[in-house]
């Protein structure tokens, strides 16, 4: 099983109230030799999106959208360390601020991050 295995049907659970979005990320160099960086941010995680919820009623009843951030793995994948050590970082604020995050080796972990079946 490979990554695109995971992330494939980690972006089909996109629906309901859980919205999310491929994320590539990486550097490349245009015709002038300048290098340019895509994706939302380094570290961030292959699928990114929200989440639906329902705020209470001393919230008055607004519904919110969460952050969800997702990274993908291959049941076996890895990772080199500095790559590793800014996925954790982006996981750790993505949590830290009150959104979803985390790494994902199956659809089935996925599903768990998010709260869905």
């Amino acid at each position: 099983m490979s990554e695109t295995d995971v992330l494939r049907p980690t972006l089909l659970l996109s629906r309901g109230g859980v919205r999310l979005w491929r994320n590539n990320n990486g550097v490349l160099q245009d015709k002038f030799g300048n290098f340019i960086q895509f994706g939302l941010a380094p570290g961030s995680a292959d699928c990114i999106g929200f989440k639906s919820i329902l705020i209470t009623e001393e919230m008055i009843g607004k519904r919110i959208a969460q952050f969800v951030s997702i990274e993908t793995k291959s049941p076996t994948g890895k990772t080199n360390k500095k790559r590793l050590e800014t996925q954790t970082n982006w996981r750790n604020m993505v949590i830290e601020h009150g959104g979803i995050a985390g790494f994902s080796r199956s659809v089935e972990e996925s599903k768990a991050l998010l709260g869905v079946e």
